[in-house]
């Protein structure tokens, strides 16, 4: 089976599930997101060549920051963040070795930036247009990653970021807009609401998805990896699926208080 025929397969098993989880929300999405995560959690631990005993303090400080979002459990941000620096800064201590200031700095900086970062698309879900909020989001960035995609594939001659990312072409790049606006647009057309505020949500859900995944590919460059890993056939791995919903999920979330709600 090819690469392309198994993206669409991949595609056609998990936006189903994601959307149904999407639907019902609460705990249902809350643990989607820990599953999900806590598989790009490991993928980027790889990335950064974590011993095992690294993920320990990781995948704590990721935890802390899911429980946040409970009510019934009481636990601030303001806490989270405060304990995961005294995590990292503990472990870092008493691990040893060598280059522990670099190993404290990806320690802390992996949870907190996906822990963080995936909140924001269960605070939409929970939001009020809870729904509708997170089906513009996941719509508009589907849309734009996969016109990108295609457009490049296809279409894309001209390299626009080739240290960084070389299968992103200019043209590929210049496209993905019309998707975010396509997704969005899609979006409140299903569920009735105006078009009108939508559409540079669209354009900008398309940069910040672009910056998700340029942020992601300096990681796997390093690393001398394509992709983070293999547990998604025709994708890469779970971080690589997620890299550009990281960004427009606070986006959507921040533009939606001021615009749509």
């Amino acid at each position: 089976m090819s690469n392309l025929a198994l993206r669409f397969l991949s595609a056609f098993l998990l936006l189903p599930l994601i959307f149904l989880v999407g639907y019902f929300g609460g705990w249902a999405l809350w643990s989607l997101i820990l599953v999900f995560g806590g598989f790009a959690l490991w993928e980027l631990g790889n990335l950064f060549h974590f011993e095992k005993s690294d993920f320990f303090p990781v995948f704590m400080i990721f935890l802390l920051f899911l429980l946040s979002l409970r009510p019934e459990i009481c636990l601030s941000l303001e806490i989270v963040l405060a304990l995961s620096l005294l995590i990292g800064a503990i472990f870092t201590l008493f691990k040893g070795g060598n280059n522990r200031s670099i190993k404290a700095a990806q320690i802390t900086f992996s949870p907190i930036y996906l822990g963080f970062l995936l909140r924001f698309i269960y605070l939409l879900r929970e939001g009020p247009k809870g729904f509708y909020l997170l089906t513009i989001f996941l719509l508009s960035t589907f849309a734009s990653d996969s016109v990108a995609f295609f457009v490049g594939k296809y279409l894309g001659k001209r390299k626009v970021f080739p240290r960084i990312s070389p299968g992103k072409t200019l043209e590929g790049t210049l496209s993905s807009p019309l998707g975010g606006i396509i997704g969005a647009v899609a979006a409140a057309l299903i569920f009735g609401e105006p078009l009108l505020p939508v559409i540079p949500l669209g354009v900008i859900v398309s940069l910040f998805s672009l910056i998700g995944d340029l942020f992601e590919s300096i990681f796997k460059r390093e690393a001398q990896k394509k992709d983070s890993s293999l547990l998604i056939p025709g994708h890469g791995g779970f971080l690589d699926r997620l890299d550009s919903l990281l960004f427009t999920a606070p986006l959507v979330y921040f533009y939606s208080v001021v615009f749509l709600i």
